[in-house]
């Protein structure tokens, strides 16, 4: 949700109030999905994928939390199981909702350009901003999709962050909107960077050579704490 707070305020509240909706009542994030089929429909067209979001696929029923807690003693599957599962529901909802509402406001500015193929490339750009660049697109195999979850952790949320990275050199719309969406995101970030310094009475650490970039200490202590990996190198990209 990170670059959607940086670059579309709005949307991301909306994505937000709709997550915690369908935290206490799936069936109205239900209802949103119903209410607009029609462009879920058009972005299926233009490989936008909708759920499901990696982080949380072992919390859904036949995923690995499901196997584990099928062993939990004393009747504490199913409340394990039912949180777990409206956890998921609403990490979902958010990354939906988001790509509904980015797909909504953009379409009029892709269409506006005139390009063949403005929609497919609006379509990669929400994909990748949103952390879902798929798989299948990269013609990876079964197996080494298999490969990749064995060895890391949420692997096509990374890769669609380095896909976005990587647009802000392209030409077209496509890099347009990367460079407009990295340059509003990074500007938003270091200005909550600067604040958060600010409150902790702390020097920010804003030199990019640094390995401390973008780092504070956690207060009482010398740990250092700050962005992620991928999110620190879109910032010194910039």
């Amino acid at each position: 949700g990170i670059p959607l707070l940086g670059t579309n305020l709005p949307a991301w509240a909306r994505a937000q109030g709709r997550a915690m909706q369908a935290l206490l009542n799936p069936r109205a994030y239900e209802r949103y999905l119903a209410k607009h089929s029609a462009t879920r429909q058009e972005m299926a067209l233009n490989n936008v994928p909708m759920s499901m979001a990696e982080q949380v696929e072992a919390a859904m029923p036949g995923g690995a939390l499901f196997k584990v807690t099928a062993k939990v003693p004393f009747g504490l599957a199913k409340p394990v199981e039912f949180t777990a599962k409206r956890a998921a529901i609403a990490f979902n909802a958010f990354g939906d909702v988001a790509r509904v509402e980015l797909w909504e406001a953009l379409k009029p500015v892709a269409q506006r350009t005139g390009r063949p193929g403005a929609l497919m490339e609006l379509g990669d750009f929400i994909s990748k901003m949103t952390g879902v660049s798929g798989r299948r697109k990269l013609g990876l195999s079964a197996t080494q999709q298999e490969m990749e979850r064995s060895l890391f952790f949420a692997t096509r949320y990374y890769r669609a962050s380095a896909g976005l990275m990587a647009d802000v050199v392209q030409g077209g719309l496509r890099g347009e909107l990367a460079r407009n969406a990295l340059a509003k995101m990074t500007a938003a970030g270091l200005i909550y960077y600067y604040g958060i310094c600010l409150a902790l009475g702390q020097k920010p650490e804003l030199n990019p050579a640094s390995g401390r970039f973008l780092n504070f200490k956690f207060p009482g202590t010398e740990t250092q704490v700050g962005p992620g990996s991928i999110w620190r190198a879109m910032a010194r990209l910039l």
